[in-house]
């Protein structure tokens, strides 16, 4: 009599997929339920028709293993998730799912090992992330106070960095080798869903993280022959290759304790690592792009200008400011264009004005930021301005040919909308009064106007307030000349 075994395996395993293929994913309790009861005391568990015949287990298995989407509910159940297969069933899962991987949550001692049963698994070739990888890098704002005035000023990529110290997110860049990385929105309810994907463009997860999930488990295999001379490369394309390099998206804030390159790293921070000193990599310090600049001189000499001619400088206050621009060469310095510096109100007058001379003379500075963060509703109770330091304010008003120079408060530019209230309308009033400043600022650029009628800060209570340039200007309390985005600084002529 014919018998299973007398079918063709091809016709067996269409058979298989039949019966062990599921459209939908298969999280652990529709594992179970398709599953035989565990002995007692073994939690690993196989589908009921592997049990009917020794045969079909290593036929079937990499059809239902190899073929179907397991999906995890939480990182926090990878283990619970992985004690339920045996090795060689979790080594044919090809396709894996975690709906939330909440790192504000990875402070739990077994989330590192929890991400290193992922990585052991051998032919895992497509992973589904669910994170909200902007809600974190809030979280560690807020514990970290040192960057916390960054908030203002937006993030970049050495904001993003700080996730490397995350618990556990040294096991999960233990994962290698797989095909298809995907980093999406929580699937879980009332999770705050963003609205393009769950990793921020150019954050930390998709430009370091996948691309070494992504990397081969064997990149011995994969070493390029030869060498490649960029030297040999025309000027105008190695230019190209500086600039994307070299330009960091959002903002760049020197800081002394903080290297940035590789070698300064590990020569610096983490002097005391024992993972270093026995010759191991266990911190996983992401290389920087800076090492290019270490190469040799020429390349020193044509790169060195990109760096700073391209990227938008921050600094926390005026001490260190000065201290980066006094560190510096006349040849970097005459290629910034870019400076933003924050006024906490506990820097001294005298050293203020100080940094702001240094920074008057740079002589390619094009943009020119001076920020506050105090709240606005210090001023809601008087009719009144929170003007950062009087002396720097007017000493603003003798930088000459910058495109951007403004003074900006925080507070206000995040208080949201406007209302009737008295509130609101101070802080209406308020907004208006800044915009009238940083537009005389603009004026100043071309020389046409110095200013020195703006210097009694309690105009913005005045019934009239003082022309900024414009004949249409300050006619009536809360002029909108601000409102105009561009100044042209040649003639002053305003330019919509």
């Amino acid at each position: 009599m014919p018998t299973f075994w007398d079918l063709p395996k091809p016709v067996r395993n269409k058979v298989y997929r039949l019966h062990l293929v599921y459209k939908g994913p298969l999280d652990l309790d529709a594992f179970k339920s398709l599953c035989n009861t565990p002995e007692k005391g073994v939690q690993r568990r196989m589908p009921v028709v592997f049990a009917v015949c020794g045969k079909i287990d290593p036929e079937a298995s990499h059809i239902f293993f190899g073929e179907n989407t397991f999906t995890v509910s939480d990182v926090s159940r990878i283990t619970e998730w992985r004690s339920h297969f045996w090795t060689r069933h979790a080594n044919q899962i090809r396709v894996l799912i975690i709906k939330n991987w909440d790192l504000r949550r990875a402070h739990q001692p077994d989330f590192d090992r929890a991400y290193r049963q992922i990585a052991a698994l051998k032919n895992l070739e497509s992973l589904t992330v669910h994170i909200d990888e902007e809600a974190v890098l809030e979280k560690v704002l807020d514990y970290r106070s040192a960057i916390t005035w960054l908030r203002g000023v937006g993030s970049g990529p050495q904001v993003y960095l700080h996730l490397q110290g995350l618990p556990g997110m040294k096991g999960f860049r233990t994962i290698r080798g797989l095909q298809r990385v995907q980093f999406l929105p929580p699937s879980i309810p009332g999770a705050r869903l963003l609205t393009s994907s769950g990793s921020i463009p150019g954050g930390f997860l998709e430009t370091i993280v996948k691309h070494e999930i992504m990397q081969s488990r064997h990149p011995d295999k994969f070493k390029p022959e030869g060498s490649f001379r960029l030297l040999d490369l025309p000027a105008e394309i190695r230019n190209v290759i500086y600039s994307i390099l070299l330009t960091f998206p959002g903002v760049t804030y020197p800081t002394p304790g903080t290297p940035t390159s590789w070698v300064n790293q590990v020569r610096g921070l983490h002097k005391g690592s024992k993972a270093l000193q026995k010759g191991r990599d266990d911190a996983q310090i992401p290389r920087s792009s800076l090492e290019i600049l270490r190469v040799n001189r020429q390349i020193h000499s044509e790169a060195v200008k990109v760096f700073y001619h391209s990227n938008n400088f921050v600094f926390s206050n005026a001490l260190r400011l000065h201290q980066f621009v006094v560190s510096l060469s006349d040849t970097r310095l005459d290629c910034i264009t870019s400076i933003s510096m924050f006024y906490t109100g506990t820097t001294n007058d005298g050293d203020l004005i100080t940094t702001l001379t240094l920074v008057r003379r740079l002589p390619s500075l094009r943009k020119f930021h001076f920020l506050q963060a105090s709240s606005f509703h210090d001023a809601t109770g008087s009719m009144r301005v929170n003007w950062p330091c009087p002396r720097a304010t007017k000493m603003l008003f003798s930088f000459r040919n910058l495109e951007d120079i403004k003074i900006r408060d925080l507070a206000l530019e995040n208080a949201g909308g406007s209302g009737n209230s008295l509130v609101w309308r101070h802080v209406d009033w308020q907004r208006a009064a800044f915009k009238h400043l940083n537009y005389a600022l603009r004026l100043a650029q071309s020389g046409k106007i110095f200013g020195w009628h703006l210097f009694h800060f309690g105009w913005p209570k005045e019934d009239t307030w003082p022309a900024a340039g414009d004949t249409d200007c300050g006619k009536t309390k809360g002029c909108s000349c601000g409102d105009n985005d561009h100044v042209d600084a040649s003639n002053g002529d305003v330019g919509s």
